[in-house]
């Protein structure tokens, strides 16, 4: 079983109060408990957020959900987030095929 990878970028330039953190592997039901664990002491330090998916082996409907419920509580924080996805072919075709693409691309900015 491939293993969710996160990489927490510290804020450079201009982007003084920004984590940037980049999602991949397998962000699936499986891997979401260690995502919550890992953004809970972020979410208190920054104001604002860019996640970003590369390198996605596999997402599922659970992870998405919980990508879309930690960009609307964030906002209500009064927190910006940003959303960037870099998928593959495959990826995009098994989620609009799934009917689930709209709430990915509902949140990239």
């Amino acid at each position: 079983m491939k293993k969710a990878t996160y990489k927490f970028l510290p804020p450079q330039g201009n982007d003084e109060n920004r984590l940037t953190v980049v999602l991949g592997g397998e962000l699936t039901i499986n891997t979401i408990a260690e995502f919550v664990e890992n953004m809970k002491k972020p979410i208190g330090e920054y104001d604002n957020f860019h996640l970003k998916l590369t390198g996605v082996d596999t997402i599922d409907l659970a992870f998405l959900q919980v990508i879309h419920s930690f960009c609307f509580s964030a906002r209500d924080m009064g927190k910006n987030v940003k959303l960037t996805a870099s998928l593959n072919a495959e990826t995009i075709l098994l989620l609009k095929n799934s009917g689930v693409y709209n709430i990915l691309v509902s949140e990239i900015n």
